[in-house]
């Protein structure tokens, strides 16, 4: 009977353990290939806009936006 408890608490603890690390690798996979593209395309435009004096406000919300979905 303790032995079926401790295979259990084992296989509890073992599962667990994947379904973090599950989450860690979906975690890093959507901040690689979605947030840091999306924010490279950003503050590229955000360069483009602020090397025209008109769109310079434009530019810098392009950067802050940029900032915002790769570091939230």
């Amino acid at each position: 009977m303790i032995t079926a408890i401790l295979i259990l608490a084992i296989l509890t603890a073992v599962l667990w353990l994947a379904f973090k690390c599950t989450g860690l690798c979906l975690s890093i996979l959507l901040w690689v290939f979605i947030k840091l593209p999306i924010a490279m395309f950003l503050w590229s435009l955000g360069l483009v806009f602020c090397c025209t004096i008109l769109l310079i406000p434009i530019g810098i919300a392009m950067f802050r936006m940029g900032g915002n979905i790769l570091f939230a």
